[in-house]
């Protein structure tokens, strides 16, 4: 719990303080933006038990504000001398990003900004061999496959840039703190589908993507 403030607490100032860079008047173009991150690929390419495809929509409300949608497949293998794990299934974030660039100095498509979401995975996961030893020798057992969830949330920093007119690429870094687990501490699954790694603290992410937007003719103030 205590981490979890602390994560509110460091967005509501970044926030604050953000605000102070920008006007609320700025006369910006209202746009929808689809993306597709190609980190996932990159990693899969170098290593085949890591497979992830996600994609973004992103609302455009004003220069300041971003409503973000993210969602994706993800699907993780590891084997070591003394077990075998797997899992796949789909996740989904949902949040805000804040433009921190000054709308005076970039009228453009550029971003450079900070967010915070919350993500949903529900998966299913497997251990198909296990072996354990104690003072009566040694054991083989599995843990058949189950189905469960788990609900994270993310901080986000990142930039975005116009590569060409309504074309964009651009990266973030992601800090992710798992909430809870629908899965006990005897199962406790090694990786999550949409966060990665889950080793009890707050772990990082990188996303790499490529975006197409869509602009609104109308203008908000």
């Amino acid at each position: 719990m205590k981490k979890i403030c602390a994560l509110f607490f460091s967005l509501t100032s970044v926030i604050s303080w953000a605000g102070t860079f920008q006007s609320d008047t700025t006369k910006t173009e209202k746009a929808l933006i689809f993306g597709f991150d190609i980190a996932g690929l990159a990693i899969n390419a170098l290593n085949n038990d890591i497979t992830c495809y996600e994609g973004c929509i992103s609302y455009r409300m004003n220069h300041k504000y971003y409503g973000v949608v993210e969602a994706g497949y993800g699907s993780y293998d590891y084997s070591q001398y003394n077990y075998t794990y797997s899992n796949n299934g789909y996740f989904a974030r949902i949040g805000i990003d804040l433009n921190m660039l000054k709308p005076e100095k970039d009228p453009g498509n550029n971003y450079v900004g900070v967010g915070l979401r919350y993500g949903l995975s529900i998966f299913n996961q497997e251990t198909s061999s296990l072996t354990y030893e104690n003072y009566w020798g040694e054991y083989y057992g599995t843990i058949p496959d189950s189905k469960g969830s788990a609900h994270f949330l993310e901080f986000v920093g990142g930039v975005k840039a116009e590569l060409f007119r309504n074309v964009l690429i651009g990266w973030s870094l992601r800090l992710k703190l798992l909430l809870s687990s629908s899965f006990g501490d005897d199962n406790r699954p090694v990786n999550i589908p949409g966060m990665s790694e889950t080793d009890g603290g707050i772990n990082p992410g990188i996303s790499y993507y490529i975006a197409w937007q869509i602009p609104f003719n109308s203008r908000s103030k």
